[in-house]
């Protein structure tokens, strides 16, 4: 008998399909927007940011995905500062 879990909006699966291509063409071309796919993506989608710490104010760029668009955002210091300090203490 199958359970269904979720019922998907289409803003879900909309979301899905993003990420799923954004996956796809890091596997096909280390990066997930590349040129080549920007028909397939839409402008809308804009271009994965690198990854980067301003050294002014020490802040971490991440990326964010909401409404059908690759976002860039950043961590406050103190957030990062806690995770880098627990990440130290943690043994492999």
């Amino acid at each position: 008998m199958p359970v269904t879990l979720l019922d998907p909006t289409e803003s879900d699966q909309s979301m899905s399909r993003l990420m799923v291509e954004l996956w796809a063409n890091f596997a096909a071309y280390r990066d997930p927007t590349p040129p080549e796919r920007k028909a397939t993506l839409g402008e809308a989608a804009g271009a994965w940011p690198s990854s980067r710490v301003d050294p002014q104010t020490g802040h971490a760029s991440f990326v964010t995905l909401k409404n059908g668009k690759v976002e860039e955002g950043r961590w406050d210091t103190e957030k990062l500062d806690f995770w880098q300090k627990a990440f130290k203490e943690v043994e492999y």
